[in-house]
């Protein structure tokens, strides 16, 4: 089993044909995987690591529209025939993944129905991600728009913690850092997480959850129904 949700819930002549073609690859915090307006040439299929794609403003500002980790892969946009990307991923969290080209994944979606019906369920919850992260930081207050972005990271990183700067996460829901340090800190007085030295551990799920927007929930359940089952 490869970790990967979609990859491992193939039937045995589609992973056989696959795995020639699947690179294994290891990404950095920060690595740059797409930067924007980039010709689509690889697909990525996260493992352990996790992706992030912002929107990037001509004044240099940007905020996340979506994440991806072991449930899913990059870009959905190549299901749709797109050959570029107007926007910019980096790999938010360290990790493996695993890297196949572009044309390889279109013949493969071709070629195997379980591969295109699972990726495109993947597609249809980031687009639940991505509307749901515009009404989320347009009416939310910030201390609950940054326990649903913990929560997303929580269920895509293997293990409890992950690395992040206060920066990085401010950057990340569009706010200046002393406003993400006070709900951090808020967040961290309550018993919630705990935050040193840029690594970030989650303590109490239940109390996160219960100090998230209905946000997390509507997207959790989206992925559930979808590849839930695989």
């Amino acid at each position: 089993m490869t970790g990967n949700t979609i990859v491992d819930a193939l039937d045995d002549d589609a992973r056989s044909w696959l795995s020639p073609l699947l690179e294994p690859v290891t990404l950095a915090l920060h690595d740059v995987i797409v930067p924007a307006e980039t010709t689509l040439r690889t697909v990525y299929f996260p493992t352990t690591c996790v992706l992030s794609t912002t929107a990037v403003m001509h004044s240099g500002d940007e905020v996340e529209v979506a994440a991806i980790g072991h449930e899913g892969f990059f870009p959905i946009g190549i299901l749709l025939g797109a050959a570029t990307c107007e926007n910019r991923t980096v790999c938010q969290a360290g990790g493996d993944g695993l890297r196949l080209d572009a044309a390889s994944f279109r013949e493969a979606v071709d070629r195997f129905p379980k591969l295109r019906i699972l990726t495109q369920r993947f597609a249809q919850g980031q687009l639940t991600l991505m509307s749901q992260s515009i009404a989320c930081n347009r009416l939310h207050p910030l201390l609950e728009r940054c326990a649903r972005w913990l929560l997303v990271m929580d269920d895509r990183v293997r293990g409890d913690e992950f690395r992040i700067t206060q920066e990085y996460l401010a950057i990340m829901l569009g706010v200046r850092r002393p406003a993400v340090s006070v709900a951090a800190q808020t967040l961290q007085h309550a018993g919630l997480i705990s935050y040193r030295r840029g690594t970030m551990k989650v303590l109490d799920r239940a109390g996160l959850e219960a100090s998230s927007c209905e946000c997390y929930r509507v997207v959790a359940r989206t992925y559930q129904r979808l590849l839930g089952n695989q």
